[in-house]
């Protein structure tokens, strides 16, 4: 019998519990109320962070961070703008849990871009200037290498698998 859960979601079970992974998004309708348009939109932007969650992890591409933190920050967005739709204790939640995720994900994404403007920038010098760069890309990716590790214990914490299986009750019309 197929599984009725992705392989994704049931990986994230087993390291932090049942986590429901939700069908395709339906499309928000005219006659929707705040609630339902917040959870139809909270829903696509889950599916999206959840995409780019494994991406997010192996650290390889760094277009998979950004494409996580673009949900995120599309998720925080849903938030503000439809504010009266989430329950209030829920959306103080929330709004706790999306900064904690920014700042370890950002954190990462920083050091990203600064290495990339800095391999495109010493590209450009002579190369005798060229060492002179060598060094700030080392302590760049030793920092880098020091914010993945907080950025991997973040995602493997309970605090993560909570805040998606918080989302998914949400986006259930469970919460």
């Amino acid at each position: 019998v197929p599984s009725p859960s992705t392989k994704f979601g049931r990986g994230l079970a087993l390291l932090g519990g049942p986590v429901q992974c939700p069908v395709p998004v339906p499309v928000i309708q005219p006659d929707d109320s705040v609630a339902d348009a917040a959870r139809k939109i909270a829903w696509r932007h889950l599916l999206r962070l959840r995409a780019n969650d494994p991406g997010t992890r192996v650290g390889e591409d760094p277009e998979a961070l950004h494409d996580f933190r673009v949900a995120l920050r599309r998720l925080r967005a849903a938030l503000r703008a439809f504010d009266a739709g989430f329950p209030g204790r829920f959306r103080v939640y929330l709004r706790r849990e999306f900064r904690w995720l920014g700042q370890i994900t950002g954190a990462v994404r920083d050091l990203d871009v600064q290495l990339g403007n800095l391999a495109h920038h010493a590209a450009t010098l002579p190369g005798a200037h060229r060492e002179g760069t060598a060094a700030l890309r080392r302590y760049l990716v030793e920092q880098r290498v020091v914010r993945r590790a907080a950025l991997l214990a973040g995602l493997d914490s309970a605090r993560y698998f909570t805040l998606l299986r918080r989302l998914d009750e949400f986006v259930d019309g469970n919460l």
